[in-house]
């Protein structure tokens, strides 16, 4: 098992530490402004430290070295495919995206049914910020 996997479950672990913890009364959640606030005493330490290890772990992971040759990554660029011709490599690539800046919703993209799928999001975003708050 790698590094980053190890990390990952760290990570995940923590979480559901930390929310098991909360359900039996441990750890308390709690919202400053718009910043999420997990507090509690004792054992509520534990979540925390396992969630920043599994942080640390991911993030040092690219790092480590390997002596194996089997694991250089070649891009795909690269490789030498005489056979395949220019128009069978060039893809075409469609993205879009969502960017919510408080309520303010920035949407971004090249594919009109990616777009619209993001304005449709951005609205329920937007609907579910209002009807919680004015309740």
């Amino acid at each position: 098992m790698n590094i980053f996997r190890i990390g990952y479950l760290l990570v995940l672990f923590g979480v559901l530490v930390l929310v098991a913890m909360a359900a039996i009364g441990i750890a308390h959640f709690a919202l400053f402004v718009i910043f999420p606030v997990i507090y509690g005493s004792g054992l509520s330490i534990i979540p925390f430290l396992l969630i920043f290890l599994g942080i640390v772990l991911m993030f040092f992971a690219p790092f480590q070295f390997s002596h194996s040759t089997d694991r250089i990554f070649i891009p795909p660029e690269y490789d030498d495919h005489e056979n395949e011709t220019a128009e069978e490599k060039k893809e075409e690539r469609h993205y879009g995206g969502l960017i919510m800046i408080g309520p303010i919703p920035i949407v971004f993209g090249n594919d009109r049914n990616l777009i619209y799928i993001s304005i449709a999001v951005a609205i329920l975003i937007i609907l579910v910020f209002i009807l919680y708050y004015l309740r």
